[in-house]
């Protein structure tokens, strides 16, 4: 049996030297042999610089060095052409094309310069600082920005520039003159293209009775704004009436019972612009009640005072603008 063994192993060996001469080629200077087949050749009566392409691997090819067979790779300046055309380009650790275009093993991608293509789409995450898409959308610094067919920017950095009126309830719930006990009018009463008040209609004096609210800062109500809360900051137009009569006041905001501001006003009514801007954070898109109230205290008035101002207007903003 041991006999019989070791002829079909030698019948074997000599059926692979056989098909490996069958599939050898000798190269052009007759000295070394070309194999095409999926297994390795022995090395057994190799020469240096045998090739053997590896059908298992694409035709990847190897050169024997004197010892073993030795992966062969190409050099970067290997394969000078105008141009190549091929079904598939495959790489086993990325591809580089002159440090411009750099994929990785990862599949992982770089590259440098202008990309332009029909269309495309993406199921990752796109980071960008600059680009356009379209005529009217661009990032700019990162941020998104949105013009008009005029140029004029709509939005930038995910901030709208528009603004939203807010308008008072109708009739204005000021707080009323209190003259012997009875709730008689409104408090400011408009004229002359400015709301007024005589000081002894707020604080008191003779048949009037004080009607300053003591937790409210010693105030009456001008008027109440609601509003759904869609934007970064409200702002009032408050304009103070130049006039010697025009006493030392203050203006408030109160949500509920929390005073937001409180600003005051020095006599005769200069400067009399005086927006009151008030921060309301991130917009939540919930109603919003706020009370505009004017504050004053005895011992600023006397005589004919009276407080004279008006409301410019008022309107919700994600951008402060110049009042003017």
């Amino acid at each position: 049996e041991d006999v019989q063994a070791e002829i079909d192993e030698a019948k074997q060996e000599a059926e692979r030297a056989k098909q490996e001469a069958q599939q050898a080629k000798t190269t052009a200077d007759g000295k070394n042999s070309v194999f095409t087949q999926s297994t390795q050749p022995s090395i057994t009566g190799r020469k240096i610089g045998d090739v053997w392409f590896d059908t298992s691997r694409d035709n990847l090819m190897y050169r024997f060095n004197g010892t073993q067979w030795v992966e062969a790779k190409w050099g970067e300046q290997s394969i000078v052409a105008n141009s190549i055309t091929a079904n598939h380009i495959k790489s086993l650790v990325g591809l580089n094309v002159n440090d411009q275009f750099i994929v990785d093993s990862n599949g992982n991608v770089k590259f440098a310069g202008h990309l332009e293509g029909a269309s495309g789409s993406f199921t990752g995450t796109v980071n960008a600082k600059a680009g356009y898409f379209g005529d009217n959308l661009s990032l700019v610094n990162g941020k998104l920005r949105i013009s008009r067919p005029d140029g004029a920017v709509w939005m930038q950095d995910g901030m709208v520039k528009q603004d939203f009126n807010v308008t008072s309830v109708d009739p204005y719930d000021m707080d009323y003159v209190n003259l012997s006990g009875n709730l008689i009018d409104g408090v400011f009463r408009a004229s002359r293209g400015f709301y007024r008040a005589g000081y002894e209609a707020i604080v008191g004096g003779g048949d009037y009775r004080d009607i300053r609210d003591p937790d409210k800062g010693w105030s009456v109500k001008f008027t109440t704004y609601e509003f759904v809360h869609s934007a970064r900051y409200l702002v009032i137009g408050y304009r103070k009436g130049i006039n010697v009569t025009n006493p030392r006041h203050n203006t408030q905001v109160w949500e509920g019972d929390n005073r937001l501001y409180i600003e005051w006003h020095e006599p005769g009514g200069r400067p009399n612009q005086a927006p009151i801007i008030i921060d309301l954070g991130t917009p939540t898109y919930e109603v919003r009640n706020f009370q505009l109230r004017i504050g004053v205290n005895k011992s600023d008035v006397s005589g004919n005072n009276t407080i004279i101002f008006r409301i410019d207007r008022v309107f919700l903003t994600d951008d402060i603008p110049a009042i003017g």
